[in-house]
Parts: structure tokens; C-alpha cells; sequence
């Protein structure tokens, strides 16, 4: 059997909606791996909300965090983490520009939440831990720590306004994530810094070919991940727009082992 590097999103792909990995889906994933192929986790969130399931798979490659802006390196002493943050002056402009239409906004670094107005939302990729320490205020604060990657929830009337000045940073990029209630949730990066690209510098440290690589994944911070992959997949449960992009589309959703049933079809072919 030819080995495979396999890409997987944890939310909505590999992780069910009670945020666990099914036992079926853990013990075919380790005997892949005892098999020969390599298991990279892709994930958009911070690596305190994610090294519990790598630890549960028994990995030995790189973690893929922050959706793609951090690369650590975990199991993997031949492997340099990689962190790429966004400068102060640019969080500070970006804060004060949208500060008057902003209704929240938020980042994580390492164990630390900076949080502004998030005191009325619960969302559930806040990733609040028994340890992680909440600090309140102004994003523009310059004692605070540097972003991967900052979220940014504003008054839907301002969304047109908001990007247009955003596009004006060559160095950043923004992911929109869509829009509820008249608040439009954006999520501001570094450049070419996405689950793909970061995928890649993997593959090339365990001098993997592009071709072996199979993806998968469901949501707006996929759409790298599956076009890097020679075979890139598309939960059944995923956004519409992700499913345009590929043909191949998993038969079951993440509640009920949709990631490994399409790996046992794949190889068995």
C-alpha cells in the first residue's frame, strides 16, 4: 500500500459535536499509522484547545494550530515550530478603524484570551480553559502579546467598508466567516499563512510527495487544505461552498465516523 500523509480538520471533520474523537475513529487512525502513513491535525484552534487529541492519536508529526499561522513541533525534535504574528501597529490600526462598529473581538497566544465586549457571546471557540488567563480591554494595548490571528466580530452595515480597508494591508488577509443578526464575523491573518500552506512545509520536511496527500475538512479555513491535497475531501456535513471545490464528498458527517469510513473505501481500492 502506497503511505499516505493525511491532513485532518478537527472541528466538524474528525472531532463529533459532543467535541470527541469516536473510539472506531481512534483505533483505525492508529493502525494507519502503524501501517506507514503520517497524521497531520490541521486545526484553526490554538494549540491549548488541540494538544489533548493529538496525545490521544499518539502523533509524531507537527501540529498544525491557529489555521495555519502555527506550526509546532510537538513529538517532531527535527522540526522548528513555526509562529507567524501579526505586528502591532497593524492590530493597533485595525482596532482603531473599526473600534466605533466593532461588537467584539478577540485572540489567543499560548494561554492567554485577550478579550474586548466578548462578555455577552459564548463562542464555543473561545477555547476558555481552567488555566487560560482572560485579560479584558482595548486590543490596541501595546503590553499585549502579538496575534496569529485575530477575530472580529462588526456591525453587518460596515462589512463593505471594513474589507475594503483591510485589502489595503498587502501583509494580511482576511476569512470571512459569515454573518448573523446583523454582526459579521471576520478573521484577520498573515498572509499565505493557511492550513495548506502549512500542510506543505510539513510535507516537505518528511519529504513527502504532493501527490500521496489526502485532506479533509468542513469549513471557510479548509479551502487551502483540500487544494494543497492530491485527494482533498469534503465532509458531507461541510459548507456548500467547500463542496464546489472537490468531488469528493465523505458519505457520513463527523458524528458518525465520516473521516475513516471514506480512508477504509480509499485504501481498499
Amino acid at each position: 500500500m502506497k503511505k499516505y500523509l493525511i491532513g485532518i480538520d478537527l472541528d466538524g471533520t474528525l472531532l463529533t459535536s459532543k467535541e470527541t474523537i469516536n473510539k472506531e475513529s481512534e483505533s483505525y487512525l492508529k493502525a494507519l499509522q502503524r501501517d506507514g502513513h503520517k497524521l497531520v491535525l490541521a486545526t484553526g484552534r490554538p494549540l491549548r484547545a488541540c494538544q489533548n487529541y493529538y496525545q490521544q492519536l499518539d502523533l509524531t508529526t507537527p501540529l498544525i494550530c491557529d489555521n495555519g499561522s502555527s506550526i509546532y513541533q510537538m513529538n517532531d525534535p527535527h522540526f522548528k515550530t513555526l509562529v507567524k504574528t501579526i505586528a502591532h501597529q497593524d492590530l493597533k490600526s485595525i482596532f482603531r478603524f473599526c473600534k466605533e462598529f466593532l461588537v467584539m473581538g478577540f485572540y489567543n497566544v499560548g494561554d492567554y484570551f485577550y478579550s474586548y465586549q466578548t462578555e455577552n457571546f459564548s463562542f464555543p471557540f473561545f477555547h476558555i480553559t481552567p488555566s487560560t488567563k482572560v485579560i479584558k480591554g482595548d486590543l490596541d494595548n501595546p503590553n499585549y502579546l502579538e496575534p496569529v490571528l485575530i477575530m472580529l466580530a462588526i456591525d453587518s452595515h460596515y462589512k463593505k467598508e471594513f474589507e475594503n480597508y483591510l485589502a489595503a494591508f498587502k501583509t494580511l488577509n482576511a476569512r470571512f466567516w459569515g454573518e448573523k443578526d446583523n454582526i459579521a464575523l471576520f478573521e484577520v491573518y498573515q498572509n499565505n499563512f493557511n492550513k495548506g500552506n502549512a500542510l506543505l512545509t510539513i510535507a516537505h520536511h518528511l519529504n513527502h510527495p504532493q501527490n500521496k496527500i489526502i485532506t479533509f475538512g468542513d469549513g471557510a479555513n479548509d479551502f487551502e487544505l483540500l487544494a494543497v491535497a492530491n485527494h482533498g475531501v469534503c465532509m458531507i456535513n461541510g459548507r456548500e461552498e467547500l463542496k464546489k471545490t472537490t468531488k469528493n464528498i465523505t458519505n457520513h458527517n463527523n458524528d458518525n465516523n465520516g473521516v475513516i469510513n471514506y480512508l477504509k473505501t480509499f485504501f481498499a481500492t
